[in-house]
């Protein structure tokens, strides 16, 4: 992925080009912003999914990033290794849970090409570090309820399709296909 300083093939102003901005906690910025260029205050995101909220989560031996959209609370869970690769597999599992969920698919590329331009930043939105707090313990008692095999594509999707008080009962992955379905 490409950081937000970058210089893209078009004119140089802030508005020539798509960006949204990956708000970490604490222990995951130290380790995903040494990895970017840019880095600072959120900036507005480009992208239907708006920014998104990430914090590292520990089960057993595994360690895993649990994400959030700013303006779907979509959650997405991606392996923690390799800080640098992060938001490379936060658009690759984005894409599988989006096609899972049947948001159209030229709605899906026009995300994931707005996403290629990223910058980390502190987190700055407490009710949606909130609502990550709670994808967490599900994602504790997913591994402590499904041992054997699954994939993270089909714990994305299980998250993705429950239903949150949050948005009148709609689920998060409803909210995300509507916000994606409005920009075809």
């Amino acid at each position: 992925m490409k950081a937000a300083t970058a210089q893209p093939n078009v004119s140089w102003t802030r508005e020539a080009f798509d960006l949204f901005t990956l708000c970490c906690t604490k222990p995951l910025l130290a380790k995903v912003g040494r990895h970017a260029q840019n880095g600072g205050a959120a900036e507005p995101a480009s992208t239907r999914l708006g920014n998104w909220y990430a914090a590292p989560v520990v089960v057993g031996k595994m360690s895993m990033v649990v994400c959030a959209s700013e303006a779907s609370f979509l959650p997405l869970v991606v392996k923690a290794a390799e800080p640098e690769r992060l938001v490379e597999r936060v658009t690759h599992l984005l894409g599988v849970l989006l096609r899972a969920l049947e948001a159209p698919e030229d709605a899906i590329a026009r995300e994931l090409r707005e996403m290629a331009w990223w910058q980390p930043a502190p987190t700055a939105n407490a009710s949606l570090l909130a609502t990550i707090t709670g994808y967490r313990r599900s994602v504790e008692h997913w591994f402590a309820t499904k041992p054997g095999s699954w994939s993270l594509a089909e714990l994305n999707e299980n998250l993705a399709t429950r239903p949150s008080a949050l948005l009148e009962w709609r689920s998060p992955g409803e909210r995300a296909v509507e916000l994606l379905s409005a920009a075809s």
